[in-house]
């Protein structure tokens, strides 16, 4: 949504060294600990029917059926995005702090990875880690930075990087021009961190080239270069849709096929159906969705767009939903992160978005699964 862009185009413009945030959690101190063993772990009641691809790890595979499972008995996994651009921010202790009780997934983001040296976002695959270590889940999008390199930028319009879009290609990129080359170089560095988690024997739910759609009726085209077309110096360019797909589908390819990452669960969120790549290239469908009076919709237009053959979750959301409006509905939830240097922003622990007792009721929901109540996901 464009108001969480503004948050994270101020964090960019930060991200070399540290920012501490106004955000307030409920007057406790910032809490360390790990998850107390205070739940028992949930199996799911009923089988989903949804297809488990053949082409993933016995990990991503067990995860994918756990998820769905979970969704078809009408339970939500909770989940929360964690601080990438202030490493001295515990997020997820604040929810700890708050509720009692961690995430049972985590949410990173490899922003920081392909530009800067020195400072925040940059442990994240290690963070990630140890919170797989921990029994819980994550999931990794990307805020990709100009591939360029002429600007630390990914917002659209403050940006002159296009896809190599090329309707003569096979693959619909200009492969012999030097953007692609920047483009495959970025990869292979994000490929590198999702490879250390492949090898440690887990699975991501990954989700890139988040939002690229953007919001029709709030900005008129796409606040992110990856849905921007080409030719023009705005988010309205020509050949969105098409250039978006060809650099979807060639990153599919790319990391499945050449780089073996059959660890990753794919998670499509353009947030328009006629941008959908098509079922072999996707596994899970989801919206960010920022605003609860259009989340109906949104659920209705994935199901329709995946033909309900597909696990449906919210990649992140401001306000979390009632817990009743996402059960056997929405698979999790992803509260986005809290900082801002406008404490209104702060979406988790900001009383406009989530407030104290609504964060409570939804951690102790019987309905809602948290990280202690995880069961061995590698015997699942």
């Amino acid at each position: 949504m464009k108001r969480k862009m503004n948050v994270i185009l101020a964090a960019a413009l930060l991200s070399f060294g540290l920012v501490f945030s106004s955000c307030q959690s409920d007057d406790v101190e910032s809490s360390s600990s790990t998850n107390s063993e205070n739940g028992e772990t949930y199996m799911p009641e009923k089988k989903s029917k949804v297809t488990i691809p053949e082409n993933k790890s016995d990990s991503a595979k067990r995860l994918m059926r756990y998820i769905a499972d979970c969704q078809t008995s009408g339970k939500v996994l909770s989940g929360q995005q964690d601080l990438t651009w202030d490493d001295n921010y515990d997020q997820l202790g604040k929810v700890y702090e708050t509720v009692g009780k961690y995430p049972a997934l985590a949410g990173f983001d490899f922003m920081n990875y392909t530009q800067t040296s020195g400072g925040s976002g940059q442990k994240q695959t290690e963070e990630a880690l140890e919170f797989l270590k921990k029994g819980g889940i994550v999931t990794f999008c990307w805020h990709w930075r100009d591939p360029s390199g002429a600007t630390s930028e990914f917002n659209s319009e403050k940006m002159k990087f296009r896809i190599p879009y090329s309707a003569q290609s096979e693959s619909g990129l200009d492969e012999s021009s030097d953007d692609f080359a920047k483009i495959k170089s970025d990869m292979d560095k994000i490929a590198a961190e999702l490879t250390k988690i492949k090898e440690a024997g887990y699975p991501v739910l990954w989700r890139p080239f988040h939002e690229a759609y953007g919001n029709k009726d709030d900005w008129g085209g796409a606040w992110f270069w990856w849905g921007a077309g080409i030719g023009t110096s705005d988010g309205k360019g020509a050949k969105r849709k098409e250039a978006y797909l060809a650099l979807y589908k060639f990153m599919y390819k790319y990391f499945t096929t050449e780089k073996g990452l059959d660890n990753l669960i794919w998670v499509w969120n353009a947030q328009n159906e006629d941008w959908y790549p098509g079922d072999e290239f996707v596994d899970i469908v989801a919206y960010d969705n920022y605003d609860l009076n259009a989340i109906n919709t949104q659920y209705e237009m994935l199901k329709r767009v995946s033909g309900g053959e597909k696990i449906i979750a919210l990649g992140e959301n401001g306000t979390i939903p009632n817990v009743s409006a996402m059960s056997g509905k929405w698979a999790y939830f992803n509260t986005w992160n809290d900082h801002s240097s406008d404490e209104s922003q702060c979406f988790w622990s900001a009383e406009k978005h989530n407030k104290l007792s609504h964060r409570k009721e939804v951690y102790e929901s019987e309905k809602v699964i948290t990280l202690d109540e995880l069961p061995d996901l590698k015997a699942y």
